[in-house]
């Protein structure tokens, strides 16, 4: 089920009051997550940095492999997203641009810069440059490569770029030549592969792209194939000629003579047929034919690396239309299953194991998996070893499998030297761990996430907060049951200039949730009473996390027994807020008056309470706290036994705020009260009319659910248990478990129904039975409703068999060894759970003694005291039957 639809402040509010325990107990559960966003903060969200650098990451991979197309798409999700920040936006436009010119779509990567904020960056000038060289705006490229410093580069990637720029620039061929050497072996270096291929591509598109060809070259080129066929002078005149004329405008003429030249070229003059290929690949283009068989023969026949790889990036782009998506992926496959290696076999299972991710309509995992596992395995010492891993994290996490995903961004980390790829992974392991943690609810997962939190924040990415990481270092110890740890990490973390007032306010707020959910209520008042009474350590407080404090103070008060405190420290409270943000200020004002009206409740100070619900209400009339204070003052009134009036006031608030989220829960308190003024049935109908109007009015609200389960206990309460089966099965067909935590008692309540109105109809009772055998033996059901299930199962056949107890016996004995004997499950049965199985010893017990088994009976009996279960006295009452020795009992000991 998912959590109530609350603001922060409306959520932790349902904690303070007894109301609360109005609330089903399923319902009051998922209230109360550990993790829940501290109060005082409206409007803070703290969303997990994981799914938008899985995202980053994903598109990272395809631009180091050269598929710059998937890129582009990934890198502008993550842009257009108004959820990112400017800095992460800002991050992402220069990776965006950087697909963008790769693509050559140069026009869309000028727009995605301007959309940069702040100072230049270097690579952020480094794209501008490239980009007026395209539209040949010579001048204002120079004017920006000589603003940059190159020893600002933070990616590997631009480096290369830079001397490529260089030699773009430069004003002669020697001179160029020199730039494009470097720009080749900074890619080297940089393991970049890719790029490499990249540079070749740029450089042959350049010349188709110079322009500055006249028909008299033509003709000497014309000459020269003429008159020295077969000798390298040719050669090159025939490479000249093509790009000459394919500058000229006369396409068709360039491809018929390089078509022309390719054929009489024997094996040995390969270093030609590749050239040719690449050029006809390129004047043609992928999407024609000449074009593509050109690059295929490359790509299957070539021995150089680098053009391969331009062919494969080719031929990709091209498949990407869909036009011939089949046919490169026959290509692919074919090459890549062929008996001897590939050249670049490495390239072509990156490709093939990316567009398996990327292909939103079918993802193909198992592909994905496949090809890169055997990229590693069959070539460990590939360059590309960090981006097979980083393919295996991302399939891992889009796939739910976190702990997997986990341990390939680990692997991949390792593989890298220190940088943004490498902190990006270190974040993305963390988030993989504690995702892991919250799907197995293990200790051991928790404190995994909380340390690999803590290595995170050594090298923290760009555009994440570090508060981020901090605040779910803490929460992954809170959730390991380490809360010694997290205090102590907390009071490290409160020494680190990087965390700010917000994120110390919900980590402390946390803590002192886990403290008093385990129990350590004291231990929680006490630290915070020692950070706010120590001067040294108060000092560095900022104002607004004093205030919030100090409100968690007087809260903590409440709750520790001490409301006369509670009153004083909110009075001190109240006079010292001059210096706290305006909204934040009335958070806390309005919310400190509430506390100091339940404080004074509590000390029956009836004054004291009212006048600050009047200031309440008089200062802050339309906040959350005044409107909540109607059901605090019901609670009082309904503790000096005046129902009426504690209903009056809920209905009161349901009336006036009719549009807030506590108008619903107000109706349900309203009908709980209707109904206790009971038992006659006047009462329960105006119950149950209030409930209907809870359920017409709110109808997508999830008190719907107990709502309506609540109308059938008032039917059945009304000897009404034809409709009450009607209300519980439609219960049943609208929520289902484990979607909706609680689902499982609306079965539960159509199987009593069932089994009430097998008093005249005996074909239900099969139908009650079926349910309670299907509860019983749903091991995710909650164990208290599988104990009641159990039992009812056992009556329902012994009731039907009364000559043959060994049915009841076959259930009943059992759920006593699973569920009382077994320390572990035992453990887990709450205040329900144990009643019933009480009741299931001792009906066992008592056919023990029908069928003069007395030593059988008075073990029995014997472990109702032993497990301390309710029953004492009837326990003791068959020891004395059965010649046992009845165990010493209190006042007040369970009947």
């Amino acid at each position: 089920m998912p959590v109530p639809k609350m603001s922060v402040v409306k959520t932790w509010m349902l904690l303070l009051v007894p109301a609360l325990l109005a609330v089903p107990p399923a319902l009051r559960a998922q209230l109360e997550p550990i993790s829940q966003p501290a109060p005082l903060m409206p409007g803070v969200s703290r969303p997990a940095p994981g799914p938008g650098l899985s995202l980053e990451r994903e598109a990272h991979l395809a631009l180091n492999i050269g598929l710059p197309s998937i890129a582009a798409e990934l890198f502008r999700k993550i842009f257009d997203d108004p959820a990112t920040s400017a800095e992460v936006r800002n991050r992402v436009a220069i990776h965006l641009a950087t697909a963008l010119i790769e693509e050559d779509r140069f026009s869309e990567a000028a727009k995605v810069l301007q959309k940069f904020t702040g100072l230049p960056t270097a690579a952020l000038r480094l794209r501008q440059a490239m980009i007026a060289v395209r539209e040949r705006r010579f001048d204002a490229a120079k004017a920006e490569a000589q603003a940059i410093n190159p020893d600002e580069f933070t990616a590997p990637y631009d480096r290369g770029w830079y001397f490529f720029l260089r030699g773009q620039l430069a004003g002669d061929a020697q001179q160029a030549g020199a730039f494009y050497q470097q720009a080749d072996d900074a890619a080297a270096a940089a393991g970049l592969e890719a790029q490499r291929a990249w540079f070749l591509l740029a450089k042959r598109k350049l010349k188709l792209q110079a322009g500055d060809v006249t028909d008299r070259n033509v003709t000497a080129w014309q000459k020269i194939i003429g008159s020295s066929a077969g000798t390298a002078q040719a050669y090159e005149a025939t490479s000249q000629l093509a790009v000459g004329l394919a500058q000229l405008g006369q396409r068709p003429q360039a491809i018929a003579l390089l078509q022309s030249a390719l054929l009489p070229l024997s094996k040995d003059e390969r270093a030609y047929r590749d050239e040719w290929q690449l050029l006809l690949g390129l004047i043609a283009g992928p999407d024609d034919s000449a074009g593509w068989v050109a690059l295929r023969n490359l790509l299957i026949n070539s021995t150089d690396r680098d053009r391969q790889r331009v062919a494969l990036r080719l031929m990709f782009r091209a498949s990407r239309a869909g036009a011939r998506r089949d046919e490169f992926s026959q290509l692919l496959n074919e090459l890549i299953s062929a008996p001897s290696p590939h050249p670049i076999l490495e390239y072509l299972l990156l490709f093939r194991a990316q567009t398996a991710l990327s292909d939103n309509a079918n993802k193909r995992y198992p592909q994905a998996e496949e090809d890169a596992t055997r990229l590693l395995k069959e070539f460990p010492n590939s360059a590309l070893k960090a981006v097979a891993l980083g393919v295996l994290t991302e399939a891992a996490w889009e796939q739910g499998l976190y702990r997997r995903a986990a341990t390939h961004a680990a692997a991949a980390r390792a593989e890298l030297p220190a940088g943004e790829t490498r902190a990006q992974l270190g974040v993305l392991q963390a988030e993989a761990y504690f995702r892991a943690a919250e799907i197995g609810k293990t200790a051991a997962d928790y404190r995994t996430a909380a340390d690999a939190y803590g290595a995170a924040l050594a090298e923290v990415p760009a555009g994440v907060p570090p508060g981020d990481l901090m605040f779910q270092r803490v929460l992954s110890a809170i959730n390991a049951g380490q809360l010694d740890e997290a205090e102590r990490i907390l009071d490290e973390l409160a020494r680190d200039p990087r965390l700010d007032a917000s994120y110390r306010w919900q980590m402390e707020w946390n803590l002192a949730r886990a403290l008093q959910v385990a129990g350590a209520a004291p231990k929680a008042y006490e630290r915070v009473n020692r950070l706010l009474d120590n001067a040294l350590t108060s000092a560095g407080l900022p104002e607004d996390l004093r205030a919030s404090m100090a409100w968690l103070q007087a809260r903590l008060a409440f709750e520790n027994n001490d409301p006369a405190r509670t009153l004083a420290l909110g009075d001190t409270l109240m006079g010292s807020l001059d210096g706290v943000a305006s909204t934040l200020k009335a958070e806390i004002a309005s919310n400190t008056l509430l506390l100091q009206a339940q404080a004074g409740f509590a000390l029956k100070n009836r004054e004291r309470a009212k006048s600050a619900l009047d200031r309440l209400k008089k200062d802050y009339p339309t906040s959350d706290a005044a409107i909540y204070s109607y059901i605090v003052e019901a609670d009082a009134a309904d503790a000096d036994g005046l129902v009426l009036d504690a209903q009056k006031l809920v209905v009161d608030l349901a009336d006036k705020f009719e549009k807030s989220e506590y108008a619903p829960y107000a109706l349900y308190r309203a009908a709980l009260y209707a109904a206790r003024r009971g038992p006659n049935r006047q009462d329960y109908v105006d119950a149950n009319q209030i409930l209907e109007r809870l359920v017409t009015k709110y109808p997508d609200d999830d008190l719907v659910f107990y709502a309506r389960l609540k109308q059938g206990n008032l039917l059945r309460e009304m000897n009404e248990y034809g409709r009450a089966r009607t209300l519980y099965a439609a219960l049943v067909n609208k929520f289902t478990y484990p979607q909706f935590a609680d689902a499982l008692s609306a079965q539960i309540a159509l199987a009593d129904t069932e089994a009430t109105l097998a008093a005249s109809d005996p074909s239900r009772a099969s139908n009650a039975a079926s349910i309670y055998e299907r509860l019983y033996d749903l091991p995710s059901a909650p164990i208290d409703l599988r104990a009641e299930a159990g039992h009812k199962l056992g009556l329902y056949r012994a009731e039907r068999e009364p000559e043959n107890p060994e049915r009841a016996y076959a259930i009943w004995w059992p759920m006593i060894e699973a569920f009382v004997l077994d320390e572990t499950k035992a453990a887990k049965l709450g205040a329900n759970g144990r009643y019933w199985m009480s009741r299931t010893i001792l009906k066992l017990a008592a056919f023990q003694e029908s069928r003069s088994k007395p030593r059988e009976a008075r073990q029995l009996y014997e472990l109702i005291l032993e497990k301390k279960l309710p029953g004492t006295l009837l326990a003791n009452d068959g020891l004395t039957r059965t010649g046992g020795k009845p165990a010493a009992t209190t006042n007040g000991a369970a009947r």
